[in-house]
C-alpha cells in the first residue's frame, strides 16, 4: 500500500483526531529518513573516537615520559580499542535481543554485562600503566557513545577499565586473572548501583543491574582475557 504525500502538504493540524493513516504517514517518513541518520550517526561516532585517540596520544607522547610504544605496539592499541568497540556493539545487540525476550529486565541493567574491562586488562599484561591508562580511558569514552550517548555508562566502562589494569598488575596465571575479576566485579556492583540510585530508577531495577555488572565483571571478564 502506497500513502503519497507531496511536499508541503499538511498531514496534521492542531487539535485534530490522530488516525491511524497519520501515523501511517509518520512511520514511511521516519524509515524513508532512518537510513540516512544511520549512516550520519555511525561517521560522527568515528569522527568523534578518532579525535579523541588522536589528543591522547599526543598529550602522551608529549608529556608521559613512560609513553614511548613502537609500532607494533601502536598496532597492538588500534586492534585492542576495535576489537572492545566491536566487542560492545555484540554485547548491546544480545542485551537488546534478551530485553525482548524477557521484557521484565530493562536493557540498561543488561548492558552491564559487557565486558568493556578486558581491553585494559591486556593492554597492563603487555604494556606500562600509562598506556592501560590512556587506553581505559579511550575505551570508556566509546562505550559511552556505544551505549547511545549515556555519560553514565561512560563513567562505569571507564572506572571499571581503569580497576581491571590495576588488579591485574602482576597477575600472569588463570587463577590471578579470575581474583583479579571477582575485584573488578566488585567494583562493578558498586558503580551500578551507585549510578541507579543516582538516576532515581527502583530497587529492583538497580539489583538486576547490580547483578549482571557483577556477572560481567568476575565471570565474563576473565573468561575473555584468557580467550
Amino acid at each position: 500500500v502506497v500513502v503519497p504525500v507531496k511536499r508541503g502538504e499538511k498531514i496534521i493540524g492542531d487539535g485534530e483526531r490522530i488516525e491511524k493513516r497519520h501515523l501511517a504517514v509518520f512511520d514511511g517518513m521516519r524509515a524513508q529518513r532512518r537510513g540516512e541518520e544511520l549512516v550520519r550517526v555511525r561517521v560522527g561516532g568515528g569522527a568523534l573516537v578518532a579525535l579523541m585517540v588522536v589528543l591522547l596520544w599526543r598529550f602522551a607522547r608529549r608529556n608521559l615520559r613512560r609513553f614511548r610504544p613502537a609500532r607494533r605496539d601502536a598496532v597492538l592499541l588500534a586492534a585492542l580499542l576495535v576489537g572492545t568497540f566491536a566487542l560492545g556493539s555484540v554485547g548491546f545487540a544480545v542485551a537488546d535481543a534478551l530485553q525482548e525476550r524477557f521484557p521484565a529486565f530493562a536493557p540498561p541493567s543488561l548492558q552491564y554485562l559487557v565486558p568493556f574491562a578486558a581491553g585494559a586488562m591486556l593492554v597492563r599484561q603487555v604494556m606500562t600503566a600509562e598506556t592501560a591508562l590512556l587506553f581505559a580511558l579511550a575505551a570508556g569514552l566509546g562505550a559511552g557513545l556505544l551505549a547511545g550517548q549515556s555519560i553514565s555508562f561512560a563513567l562505569y566502562a571507564t572506572l571499571t577499565s581503569l580497576a581491571a589494569a590495576g588488579l591485574v598488575s602482576g597477575s600472569r596465571d588463570r587463577a590471578g586473572l579470575f581474583r583479579a575479576g571477582a575485584w573488578v566485579g566488585a567494583v562493578a556492583l558498586a558503580l551500578a548501583v551507585t549510578i541507579g540510585l543516582h538516576a532515581g530508577r527502583g530497587l529492583r531495577e538497580i539489583s538486576v543491574a547490580a547483578l549482571a555488572a557483577f556477572v560481567g565483571g568476575a565471570l565474563l571478564l576473565p573468561v575473555a582475557v584468557v580467550g
